[in-house]
């Protein structure tokens, strides 16, 4: 393992806080909050506005046009997988 310096050791030495922070990072929108919202009520976990981003991203980086996802949620993964397809992608 590599020695860490510094501030380094502070931001990572606690991971959940370090989830905390970046989760912070990612705004959502009316519809993704109302997912989550729906999730809470419905005592169902949803995915973490990080996962969420690093969804997105894969969907974005493949310029997906077809995805199907398997869920069990409110649709917090699948907005957020809209998110980074193309504009004429469909998620099954």
């Amino acid at each position: 393992m590599r020695q860490l310096r510094g501030q380094e050791r502070v931001i990572t030495a606690n991971r959940q806080t370090s989830w905390s922070l970046a989760d912070a990072f990612v705004a959502e929108d009316e519809a993704l909050h109302r997912a989550r919202e729906r999730a809470r009520e419905l005592g169902l976990r949803s995915v973490s506005p990080g996962t969420g981003a690093a969804l997105r991203l894969l969907a974005g980086a493949a310029d997906a046009k077809a995805v199907a996802e398997i869920g069990t949620g409110t649709g917090v993964s699948g907005i957020y997988l809209l998110h980074g397809m193309r504009p004429d992608g469909v998620l099954t």
